[in-house]
């Protein structure tokens, strides 16, 4: 877990103040390599095209990283996203659950401190060897 990496500090709030960091970093780091903002124009598109033209569609996500919703009947029914981005929403919300869970363990005390971490790291790499 997480929390065993980051040992050594005795306050709860210096833990929430890790934690924030590494969030931050992390949402700033994806906001970089995020898609453009919703186009109504060229990002909402009906079914239909979709199948009369989905070699277009799928190219056109690779090439200009936009998300595309798709209608039926009106009403929005799926949404398409390029492969990189969509395993970039997955790593995020990876991150964020164990984060979550970090500080899930950091309220209930199941931490442990910085020299049984390096012990158990030390054992660990032993058994490597």
């Amino acid at each position: 877990p997480l929390v065993h990496f980051i040992t050594g500090i005795s306050k709860v709030s210096s833990w929430r103040r890790i934690l924030y960091h590494i969030s931050t970093t992390f949402n700033t780091h994806q906001a970089n390599m995020t898609t453009n903002t919703l186009s109504l124009e060229q990002d909402i598109q009906p079914l239909s095209e979709f199948r009369r033209n989905s070699a277009q569609f799928i190219s056109k996500l690779k090439k200009e990283n936009r998300t595309i919703v798709l209608t039926q009947h009106g009403k929005s029914a799926a949404v398409l996203v390029d492969v990189v981005a969509y395993q970039r929403m997955l790593d995020k919300m990876e991150l964020m659950e164990e984060l979550l869970e970090a500080e899930r363990q950091i309220n209930t005390g199941d931490v442990v401190s910085h020299e049984e971490a390096k012990r158990q790291i030390m054992h660990n790499l032993e058994k490597w060897k």
